[in-house]
């Protein structure tokens, strides 16, 4: 009769570990869905260097607040200023209202008023092009919009709706409605 009972007490025991692991198991499946829409990091006032493969800084992204959420979801940043660089020098000094980072870095998308400037103290012609929507592609030094944007340089300006830029390459292609102002530097007159 004893053993009867230490079986009875065996098996309910058994049954209730199965069902309580079971439950168990059901509740960590709903937190791990519940958790790929919370942040994996969250940054406040953060500096960000991105290198090349060659160990070179590619740029630096500055900015209030960052969000990093599992893959697919990326990393959302709050007022992003972004610093490309080339030789080792800064370049482009890129902001926008907020930044989404895809995961692995390879491509930035800056959302709402973007601001791009080229300064002179670079070595380049000075460059300001200001716009909506940027899409940056940090590894080619590469930028696109479909949105209208305008390019003012010392000698002129230009508006246009969509752009292909190659940052490294100096080089800019205007999709559509182009339209500018071009006044050449004033030449100084040969001295007899």
């Amino acid at each position: 009769m004893r053993t009867l009972l230490v079986l009875v007490a065996l098996a309910l025991l058994a049954g209730l570990s199965g069902w309580f692991l079971n439950d168990l198991e059901r509740d960590l499946r709903e937190v791990r869905a519940r958790d790929d829409r919370l942040p994996l990091t969250i940054a406040e006032n953060f500096v960000a260097t991105v290198m090349n493969a060659r160990g070179e800084r590619l740029y630096v992204l500055t900015g209030p607040h960052l969000e990093q959420f599992p893959a697919p979801r990326g990393t959302f940043v709050t007022r992003p200023l972004a610093h490309t660089y080339e030789n080792l020098a800064p370049v482009w000094e890129i902001r926008a209202e907020q930044g989404w980072i895809a995961p692995g870095t390879e491509t930035i998308e800056l959302r709402g008023d973007v601001h791009a400037e080229r300064p002179a103290s670079t070595g380049y012609m000075p460059v300001i092009m200001t716009g909506s929507n940027l899409r940056l592609i940090p590894d080619k030094n590469y930028a696109e919009s479909a949105e209208p944007v305008r390019v003012q340089t010392p000698d002129g300006v230009i508006d246009a709706v969509g752009f292909h830029a190659w940052l490294d390459e100096d080089r800019i292609e205007l999709l559509a409605d182009v339209r500018g102002h071009y006044a050449p530097p004033a030449q100084k007159p040969d001295r007899p």
